[in-house]
């Protein structure tokens, strides 16, 4: 199965998930500090991110079964199934890291408050 999909697409897809996974604690921790988190939320979250690599995987290895079908040419350039799940792996890679980052870059230049409880004073 490793060499339907390629070492480097499973290393790929692992580092997607994570960063799907980082994009959903960012936005929960967010969540938490506005006092909306969402712990169904979260978990769908993760459960999408976990169901889109697995697809991504799967496309892949229908991709590498059937190397000839074309899905699209481009400029005399053809385009198969596999290429192009790759070719949408990493640029989904890409989006989450900058969704990463602008949550990151958010929470670092954010101000919020913690509301403790006080004891009461006994009298």
């Amino acid at each position: 199965m490793i060499e339907l999909i390629g070492m480097q697409n499973l290393i790929l897809g692992g580092s997607l998930l994570l960063l799907v996974i980082g994009n959903i604690i960012l936005g929960s921790i967010s969540g938490l500090f506005k006092q909306q988190f969402d712990k169904t939320k979260f978990w769908q979250g993760i459960v999408k991110g976990v169901i889109i690599v697995f697809v991504f995987c799967l496309v892949l290895i229908v991709g590498r079964l059937n190397e000839g079908v074309i899905v699209v040419n481009v400029n005399n350039q053809d385009l198969d199934l596999a290429t192009a799940t790759q070719m949408l792996m990493t640029s989904s890679f890409a989006w989450y890291g900058i969704e990463i980052f602008k949550k990151m870059t958010g929470l670092l230049s954010s101000k919020f408050k913690i509301d403790v409880p006080k004891k009461e004073q006994v009298q």
